[in-house]
């Protein structure tokens, strides 16, 4: 009966797609899509789904809107409530962290780390559309915008002026070379004045935008890396030696009048009124310039992170006469300070995220991470819309462990014990001072293990709002990573080599193994027997079966490796460039699995389900989904078929399947989720498909089916009933079984003529319940 219905199958299938030679029903499935013939696939491994956070470096204002650079994304906050800035809208992942935004009508111009120049519709605050790109022969690193241009400090290669009368198509105006070291750019009227680096300031005519023409100078004492302009004075922001007003009422012959100078590097500047608000890093100054040849301090705000960017509004909509400052601050998110009374500057607002990431631990639907501003917790139950739900400020906080309920961090010179049991509201239960240098963490058994640059210090923290000291163990040059197995810690020292020490009686720890690796080690994981250790060469895997004597058995080459990983027989691996999956079944010959490159530089990384969250310093969190397979083709209105041959799998879309051509894509996902009392065999997977034309979401046209086959091997069968296999589709809640689907167990094929596409999985019964036994006496 089943052999009957399998030959049905594949006469319906051949009916279906209008071939023939399908008609050839003793045709194994895999000839069958062979004679179909090849389709052009593209290969990949990971996908991009989620991303949180970054680095804040950039900040305009329009109205009631604020557009900030977050990371790799440009996020728009309604300002309407300074107290309460909400976030309404924010694009996808741009490819580098954003360095500057300028904004006018309906469009803002951003740029990113990559030195590309991207705009942005956002005439829809809550839906912003990236219209435009445009690319320069360098790197562009400042822009600012008047009427219908965008004038680009284009690093090595000077001011590029871009027309972007049509947005979607931005063309070179004009461009002025004889410029290499600019950092910033301010316009005012006819005159473009830009900050250059080591020589100061020079003031461009731009009257006729295709022949710009230098008119004017000067070279200021410092480094000039920021510039703005308002009346007849430039303010330039001259790094060390703060800020330096410059008359410009002549192009021709400008001349510095005053200067102020700044705690910190002095990075940027607003103007409003009789006052400049300048940061540097260290914070805000409100500095009076109604005395343009005598600035003083009016007022000081100290900034939680790296005050990096600032504007200011002077007409909020709280009421007349209030004026706010809104300072993007790289570790912090965005700070608004009321700034009315110059005297007292007061933050009255914010807008919170993770900032520079450097550690992520991930424990159920929570991802706790470290940042430059203490620990964050972030739900990461939907991975494509992370949210933050618990904060706990610690400056500038590096390595974190999580042991029960209780996270462990450390920020260079004390450790940090949260009680994170209700992730909302984290609260300290204890804090202890620690060697210098503090930069990693282990607990095990009630004691916490510190690298510090005196070596590893073991503080008994069985009662957590107790700690206290039990032994400082001295490495050569300190540890600067630390990891537990069993009774032994496995620590690297400041030269780069990895020292075992027992420490089952931690007031009696003591070295009993030590490997030196070609090159300089960052980290080290422990799984088994196998000690898995980073170094400037790459991932060594070393037997430490006798910890006596470590011996090394596989290596992978890898560039700078640093931060490691090791779970299921997978090694994360951070690296300055991203991260890289090692598969580590066979210690002595580790293969690379896939790699993605992140937009920051990658700290750590961990893997949890279906997915691997890399802390990306100032990328913030990126989550990616780790796949076994995807393959992407095009299917026209005509039909066609897409195959993967790593999966054994095959989806065959008949005439009429799409009304229009659809880039489709099959991911096959590492497991899997929520499955309940069913078995997951190895082969869930998602089926989507977009229109080419416009990238918009598309389903099949209704009425169509399309023809799915899937092989599976016994091994991943494993103790599922054969008979109880069944293709199951998520419909958002649970997963609900296909009614096409039919397996055909002498072939081990699964076949489903399904009328959508989605998330599937093949799913089975590991028991099933048989008919009552019953005695009958004769």
């Amino acid at each position: 009966m089943r052999a009957k219905w399998f030959i049905a199958m594949i006469v319906g299938l051949a009916l279906m797609l209008d071939i023939s030679d399908v008609l050839a029903w003793e045709l194994e499935p895999g000839e069958i899509v062979e004679r179909l013939g090849a389709v052009a696939t593209t290969p990949s491994n990971t996908d991009l789904v989620g991303q949180f956070g970054g680095s804040v470096e950039a900040i305009t204002l329009q109205g009631n809107h604020a557009y900030i650079g977050v990371g790799p994304r440009l996020i728009i906050l309604d300002i309407s409530d300074q107290v309460h800035p909400v976030a309404v809208g924010q694009t996808a992942v741009l490819p580098g962290v954003i360095t500057d935004v300028a904004v006018a009508g309906a469009y803002v111009y951003v740029v990113t780390g990559g030195g590309v120049l991207y705009i942005i519709n956002v005439a829809d605050p809550a839906h912003p559309t990236e219209v435009g790109v445009y690319r320069t022969p360098g790197s562009i690193c400042a822009v600012a915008v008047a009427g219908h241009y965008v004038y680009a400090i284009d690093g090595l290669h000077g001011l590029r002026i871009i027309d972007v009368a049509d947005p979607a198509r931005p063309t070179e105006a004009g461009a002025y070379w004889e410029l290499y070291d600019g950092l910033d750019v301010a316009v005012a009227g006819t005159y473009v004045y830009i900050a250059a680096g080591s020589s100061g300031l020079h003031i461009i005519d731009v009257s006729v935008p295709s022949t710009p023409r230098e008119v004017g100078n000067y070279d200021t004492p410092g480094y000039s890396r920021g510039i703005t302009a308002a009346g007849n004075y430039a303010y330039l922001l001259d790094a060390w030696r703060g800020l330096r007003v410059i008359d410009i009422s002549d192009p021709t012959t400008p001349r510095e009048v005053g200067s102020y100078i700044t705690q910190g590097w002095a990075e940027s500047a607003a103007v409003v009124g009789r006052y400049a608000y300048v940061v540097d890093g260290w914070g805000l100054h409100v500095v009076d310039i109604s005395d343009s040849a005598m600035p003083v301090l009016a007022g000081l705000y100290r900034t939680p992170g790296d005050a990096w960017e600032v504007a200011v509004t002077a007409i909020p909509p709280t009421g007349p006469g209030e004026v706010h400052a809104y300072v993007a601050d790289a570790y912090a998110g965005l700070r608004v300070i009321d700034v009315s009374n110059p005297a007292n500057p007061t933050e009255v607002g914010a807008y919170n995220t993770p900032g520079w990431v450097a550690g992520v631990v991930l424990m159920g639907q929570y991802a706790y991470l470290a940042d430059r501003q203490g620990l964050k917790i972030v739900d990461v139950s939907n991975p494509a819309a992370p949210t933050t739900i618990g904060v706990y400020h610690i400056p500038h906080a590096a390595g974190l462990a999580l042991d029960d309920n209780y996270v462990y961090i450390i920020d260079g010179d004390r450790l940090y014990i949260i009680d994170v049991s209700t992730p909302s509201v984290p609260h300290k239960t204890a804090d202890y001072a620690t060697s210098p240098g503090a930069q990693d963490v282990a607990v095990v058994r009630g004691y916490a293990h510190i690298a510090t640059r005196s070596g590893v210090l073991i503080v008994d923290v069985a009662d957590p709002t107790h700690p206290f000291f039990v032994r400082l163990y001295h490495t050569p040059e300190g540890a600067r990573a630390v990891t537990l197995a069993e009774s032994f810690a496995y620590v690297i020292d400041g030269n780069g080599d990895l020292h075992i020490i027992e420490v089952k009686y931690p007031t009696a720890a003591r070295e009993i193994g030590f490997l030196d690796t070609p090159g300089e080690a960052q980290d080290v994981a422990v799984v088994g027997n196998y000690a898995y250790v980073t170094d400037s060469t790459g991932l060594h895997i070393i037997n430490v079966a006798d910890p006596t004597t470590p011996a090394q058995l596989g290596f992978y080459e890898i560039n700078l490796a640093s931060d490691v990983t090791v779970a299921e027989d997978y090694a994360y691996i951070a690296t300055r460039d991203g991260v890289i999956v090692i598969g580590v079944t066979d210690p002595v010959a580790p293969f690379e699995v896939t790699s993605y490159s992140t937009i920051g530089s990658a700290k750590s990384a961990t893997a949890g389900g279906n997915y691997i969250y890399v802390a990306d310093d100032k990328g913030g969190l990126v989550i990616l989904r780790r796949l076994r397979d995807k393959v992407t083709t095009s299917i026209p209105p005509a039909g066609g078929s897409l195959r993967s041959t790593a999966e054994d799998t095959w989806f065959l879309f008949p005439t009429g399947a799409f009304t229009q051509t659809v880039t489709l894509t099959y991911r096959h996902l590492w497991s899997a989720e929520d499955t309940g009392h069913l078995l997951d065999i190895g082969h869930a997977f998602e089926l989507t498909a977009f229109c080419a034309d416009t990238e918009e979401p598309i389903q099949l046209v209704p009425d169509q089916v399309y023809a799915m086959i899937v092989h599976y091997t016994d091994a991943e069968k494993g103790p599922a009933i054969e008979n109880t296999l069944a293709l199951y589709a998520w419909d958002g809640s649970r997963w609900v079984q296909e009614p096409t689907s039919v397996v055909d167990a002498s072939n081990n094929t699964l076949i489903a003529m399904p009328s959508h596409l989605g998330l599937w999985a093949i799913l089975g019964e590991t028991w099933q319940q048989g008919l009552p036994l019953v005695l009958k006496n004769d």
